[in-house]
């Protein structure tokens, strides 16, 4: 695109899409597996990016359990419990790689640069490194791409008056989380007014206003697999695309409901 802004960034959110989860409807309520994860990241983020401003630049960010297993034991790595798996984990994988090289591609027609962002989730802390090097590699001769190698649980980045940060959510709480910003990132904290955390793997819409930092955390693309049925949580899935102003803060938001 040639006519674009450079003072918005929209940022859309990935969270716990669960690649190679297994539901099945009259246990769970809805199916799930390898292909309806791809086709619901494929609908939800081409609804977003038509929706989109045209910008300079947007940052596709992904919080994390991208994928439900991470590798072929089908367990979780560090509590060990079996999970219910569709197909095999190289099946898994290749489909989460395409989705976001498509998701990508999709996105260039309407920004000219693209920062991508993979975190780490409880289920895949593994895999998200494989995920980030494949996609630095794919995208290592593009100049409109960048992709951010990104092994730590929490990433920070600056726009303007805004202060980005993100965590999948799990093994601490946000006001820790935030508390860790303003002291490790110190002159970005105190460079910006707006500033936002985003997280997952609670799999529901929370949000809350948390010493000088706007905290949400965001509904997961999956839906239910039968342990979070047996536990009766309930919840929608849906995928956002949130826009920031350089000097004011969040100015639009679009929300793509899936399923």
């Amino acid at each position: 695109p040639d006519n674009v802004s450079h003072d918005l960034l929209p940022r859309y959110i990935i969270a716990d899409v669960h690649f190679g989860m297994k539901a099945w409807a009259d246990e769970t309520g809805a199916e799930y597996s390898v292909g309806i994860a791809a086709q619901r990241l494929s609908e939800a983020s081409a609804m977003l990016i038509s929706a989109a401003p045209y910008t300079d630049r947007a940052i596709i960010l992904n919080l994390g359990d991208t994928l439900h297993q991470n590798d072929s034991k089908n367990m979780t790595p560090t509590s060990g419990h079996i999970l219910d798996v569709d197909g095999r984990f190289a099946q898994a994988a290749m489909a989460a790689v395409r989705a976001h090289v498509d998701m990508i591609e999709a996105a260039k027609a309407k920004h000219k640069n693209i920062d991508v962002v993979i975190l780490a989730g409880n289920h895949d802390p593994d895999f998200t490194q494989m995920l980030a090097i494949a996609l630095v590699f794919k995208y290592e001769t593009d100049d409109r791409v960048t992709v951010h190698f990104n092994p730590a649980k929490l990433w920070v980045w600056e726009f303007g008056r805004n202060m980005l940060t993100a965590h999948h959510g799990d093994k601490t709480k946000p006001d820790r989380i935030v508390m860790q910003a303003a002291d490790v990132h110190a002159p970005i904290w105190g460079r910006t007014y707006w500033r936002y955390l985003d997280t997952g793997h609670i799999h529901q819409d929370s949000s809350k206003d948390l010493g000088g930092m706007f905290w949400e955390s965001h509904r997961a693309i999956t839906t239910r697999d039968a342990a979070a049925s047996a536990f009766g949580y309930t919840g929608r899935s849906t995928m956002k695309c949130i826009t920031l102003h350089r000097e004011r803060g969040e100015v639009m938001r679009h929300t793509a409901s899936i399923g």
